[in-house]
């Protein structure tokens, strides 16, 4: 991983400015964003390249849901990390450990300072 990313986004992991979600890269409900780990590195990314994409408005078409998602402008899933910031980041997150064990402990409980805790080991 790129270790000046790393460190940006094990600060933004836990410097508790980001208000943790699950089930998406960035969603907004009741007047509150909320980001998955991963959407917190795809946030970072956007901030340093705005010229490169932006978060876009996407409605979810899930019976019952009243949440706004958003999606990075590049990609066609709210839910997976863009290519291009798994390039930035020197990360390959689709198909392996990272994506997989970093998504389901998010959306399962674990605390963005815990996640921040596995990114610090493992990458």
């Amino acid at each position: 991983m790129n270790p000046e990313v790393k460190v940006k986004w094990l600060a933004a992991l836990r410097g508790g400015e980001y208000k943790q979600g699950r089930g998406c890269l960035r969603k907004e409900s009741r007047g509150e964003t909320r980001f998955c780990c991963l959407g917190v590195l795809t946030d970072l990314y956007i901030q340093e390249y705005p010229e490169n994409g932006a978060w876009t408005y996407h409605k979810n078409n899930r019976v019952g849901e009243r949440h706004t998602y958003y999606r990075f402008s590049y990609d066609e899933e709210e839910d997976a990390v863009p290519i291009p910031v798994q390039e930035w980041a020197n990360i390959g997150l689709r198909g392996n450990f990272g994506n997989s064990s970093l998504v389901y402990k998010n959306d399962n409980g674990a605390s963005f300072k815990q996640i921040a805790n596995m990114v610090e080991e493992y990458f």
